[in-house]
């Protein structure tokens, strides 16, 4: 279970293609338990806690549901680095 105050979930290494996409889409299945409903996703760099996007969903069915949210990578992030995705 996720807290407010750190992050959780999936850490998992992606490589970002040299040529370039900038828009990616997210999707999870998530459902509400207690506390605050939004879920915040996020591509970071490795070894860093800066998110090169990040994007949130209201999660708030009480049932297991599929979220999906878009991404969209700034042109500066380059870098052929690994990176995560992280919740």
């Amino acid at each position: 279970m996720g807290t407010a105050d750190q992050l959780t979930g999936i850490k998992q290494r992606i490589y970002l293609p040299v040529p370039r996409e900038y828009n990616y889409t997210a999707s999870f299945y998530a459902k509400h338990v207690s506390g605050s409903t939004r879920v915040t996703i996020s591509l970071r760099a490795r070894g860093s806690d800066l998110a090169l996007t990040s994007a949130s969903a209201e999660v708030s069915k009480s049932e297991w549901a599929k979220y999906t949210v878009p991404l969209k990578l700034a042109r500066y992030a380059r870098s052929p680095a690994h990176h995560h995705v992280a919740a």
